[in-house]
């Protein structure tokens, strides 16, 4: 005990057990000593089993609740001085802090926890090189980002390094059995920050031409670094063409008329009905004769508008990877409306459709994948996917899927393609044996046959007052049509939208669903023949 006594000194811990045993446990608490660059007490700080932190001072030799009147000091300042090394981790807790003591690693933090950098902190970091280590939440990434952009004008470098997933700190990660050789690797991979010297940001005019080029896995409709929205009615068929199209990506054959350029690893969150998407994909293997496909199905509940959902994800990417021996390149989440309820988000509110908006461009960041959103629209279909319209401007391709026996995917809004008849095709039962007493287990999947008749013409449209009135200004505007500020400008000047700001979308989504009206990289033109093609 004497041995477990002089190490909990010689780190400055102390754990404190008050009353009888009996209580001991609701009393107990560990006591980290903040020393000045004398080595003398200045600081000390309770942590409770609760996970709060409560800071004392001393006065006439006791400890005293509150903190001291002096100047803020960074923990182990007395050891941070003596050493030679000149790289420190800055941790974001004290508990932290000693975990990486105790395998060898120059560590401190700030008393107060997150969000706490005090300026009078800096002086002692002049000309070292600082390793941020936050913890794995969005707190700490907060935090590691004040650290940073407090530290840079004084230090020599300062760089961030993340926990892997699924590990919440430094300490749970070296509980885990993290050794000091894995601590290694991380900091060599920590992220620069911008600097004076790093290159600009900006491009200019003459170096337009110059743009990166984003690979394609199906040309002219998926693309790596984008998303797509696919949405649907209940019972339309959504799902099962997306797992169609998942299973031609993964084995690097052309769907509907658009080229493969890459066979790739698929992961499917199936954050509904994951049995049933299995289902479907080992009916794919038994009627075609498919083994092997890179295509992983992860089932459970996504928090998307959580941003430790971005860890999680690049996680099970890396992971696909490693089995198959294949880079990912299609992420599908199924729905996309779950995501949004799972953590406690309403799809009516633009808040969260952007909450969940930010943590996918976090993904591609990351990863260079195309992101396929599966989703849901409204009583009224044509107006698109069901909540808030937040979500069209965040995906870069939006398809719609209607029709009953003979099903139609269309593109309805897309930045660089044109709108237009994606694919006409209808689903068949598919037995994939029987179950326990004998009856077939049926899923539906994508009918191998092509679809050779044509989609039944629609009689003429009946439009509503808005849309009358905003065909006409479209119609007068001729053929070099009108981009949405012009067309939404001419609309306000003609009544539409002040009493009701969406009345101007609902009326153009109205016209482009009847095939009346078509957009292209934000211009619109009248259809003069109804249904023809984008």
């Amino acid at each position: 005990m004497a041995g477990k006594r002089w190490v909990m000194d010689q780190l400055g811990v102390r754990r404190e057990f008050n009353g009888a045993k009996t209580k001991g446990a609701k009393q107990a608490g560990i006591f980290y000593i903040y020393e000045d660059e004398n080595g003398a007490p200045y600081l000390r700080v309770k942590r409770t089993p609760d996970k709060q932190f409560i800071q004392y001072h001393l006065e006439d030799g006791k400890w005293v609740l509150g903190a001291p009147k002096g100047p803020k000091i960074p923990y182990h300042l007395d050891r941070l001085i003596d050493v030679a090394n000149n790289q420190i981790i800055v941790a974001e807790g004290e508990k932290d802090t000693d975990a990486l003591w105790k395998i060898g690693y120059v560590a401190t933090c700030n008393p107060g926890g997150a969000g706490k950098w005090p300026d009078e902190l800096c002086r002692w970091f002049k000309g070292r090189d600082i390793i941020v280590m936050p913890d794995n939440d969005e707190p700490g990434l907060k935090h590691a980002a004040l650290v940073e952009r407090k530290l840079k004008p004084v230090v020599h470098s300062v760089r961030i390094a993340k926990v892997p997933a699924p590990h919440k700190d430094i300490s749970d990660w070296i509980a885990a059995g993290a050794t000091a050789d894995d601590i290694a690797k991380l900091i060599d991979g920590a992220t620069a920050p911008l600097d004076d010297e790093a290159p600009s940001r900006l491009t200019y005019f003459d170096a337009c031409g110059a743009f990166v080029r984003r690979p394609s896995i199906l040309k002219g409709l998926l693309v790596r670094s984008e998303t797509s929205a696919w949405i649907g009615p209940p019972k339309s068929g959504k799902s099962a063409f997306i797992v169609d199209m998942a299973v031609f990506c993964a084995s690097g054959r052309e769907w509907q008329g658009h080229k493969a350029k890459e066979a790739c690893g698929v992961l499917i969150l199936a954050l509904e009905r994951a049995d049933l998407c299995k289902r479907r994909l080992h009916a794919y293997a038994v009627r075609d004769g498919l083994k092997g496909l890179p295509i992983a199905v992860r089932g459970g509940v996504v928090d998307l508008m959580n941003p430790a959902c971005v860890d999680l994800i690049i996680q099970d990417v890396r992971e696909v990877e490693t089995h198959f021996d294949c880079p990912v390149g299609l992420i599908i989440i199924d729905t996309f409306n779950k995501s949004i309820a799972a953590g406690g988000g309403d799809e009516d509110k633009a808040r969260d459709q952007n909450r969940v908006a930010v943590n996918l461009r976090r993904v591609h960041e990351q990863l260079s994948v195309h992101i396929a959103l599966v989703g849901h629209t409204g009583k009224d279909e044509t107006r698109g996917a069901r909540g808030s319209n937040a979500h069209l401007g965040d995906v870069d391709v939006m398809v719609q899927i209607s029709g009953a026996i003979i099903k139609q995917a269309e593109v309805t809004n897309a930045n660089d393609q044109p709108e237009r008849v994606l694919a006409q095709f209808k689903l068949d039962p598919f037995n994939l044996g029987p179950d326990e007493d004998g009856d077939p287990i049926m899923v539906s999947i994508v009918s191998a046959e092509e679809i050779t008749t044509a989609a039944p013409k629609a009689s003429e449209p009946k439009l509503t007052k808005n849309e009358k009135t905003m065909f006409g200004i479209l119609h007068e505007a001729g053929k070099a049509g009108m981009s949405t500020e012009q067309w939404n400008n001419a609309g306000r000047a003609a009544g539409i939208g002040h009493g009701r700001r969406a009345d101007l979308h609902d009326a153009q989504t109205g016209l482009r669903r009847k095939k009346l009206a078509r957009e292209y990289q934000d211009r619109w033109h009248v259809n003069h023949r109804q249904g023809e093609e984008a």
